[in-house]
């Protein structure tokens, strides 16, 4: 059975779709775009049998083929290559926290956690979704001069930060309440701290300096 491959840049655009011959040409293109912004394969009738993005599944069909995914990705791991680092014989995310020694519970919790910061619409999904963790959250303005941070999850008071001559940021010691239903779009999370450009930014906020 054939397929067709996207591969999304992070501005949401795609060159032509990529014809996957079979079941192998589709597990090399997942090995090899899965850490992309965002990976889409469809059958030949552009019906969607799986979508990551930057390394996280969000949907898979691929079991009404027979194909299963864990499957898939047991064998992307068993087709690298042979290494005296062990992390080559560990899922992807083992291999990546083992250096810093986080146990699994805790790499599936900032798994989850990265998958609900790509699907936050609003600052207060942003709030429930890092309940209960130690990340930190920034949310910028559409300018990138203005940020706020230090967000206390409860009642989405948060601290103003402004950039200095060279660059770096600082705190003001002005603490603002944020609008739950304002807008929200992740731009990127690092180890224990995730991005977000606040598209709907009050203008009382706007003039705060």
């Amino acid at each position: 059975m054939k397929f067709l491959g996207y591969v999304y840049d992070a501005f949401g655009h795609y060159k032509a779709p990529q014809t996957l011959e079979d079941e192998f040409a589709l597990v090399k293109f997942i090995n090899e775009y899965l850490e992309a912004p965002q990976m889409v394969v469809t059958d030949l009738n552009d019906n969607q049998l799986l979508l990551t993005r930057e390394g996280v599944d969000f949907y898979s069909n691929l079991s009404s083929l027979g194909i299963e995914l864990g499957d898939v990705y047991r064998q992307i791991r068993e087709d690298q290559p042979d290494s005296e680092d062990d992390s080559h014989q560990k899922p992807p995310w083992e291999a990546l926290y083992d250096p810093i020694g986080l146990s699994p519970s805790e790499v599936r919790m900032r798994q989850n956690v990265k998958q609900s910061c790509l699907a936050a619409k609003t600052v207060k999904d942003v709030a429930e979704l890092l309940k209960e963790t130690y990340f930190s959250v920034y949310f910028y303005n559409q300018k990138r001069d203005k940020c706020w941070g230090h967000l206390d999850v409860e009642n989405l008071i948060a601290e103003l930060l402004l950039q200095d001559g060279e660059g770096y940021w600082y705190d003001t010691g002005s603490q603002v309440k944020l609008e739950g239903e304002s807008r929200v779009h992740h731009l990127r999370s690092s180890e224990d701290i995730h991005e977000f450009l606040l598209l709907d930014t009050p203008t009382s906020l706007e003039k705060m300096l």
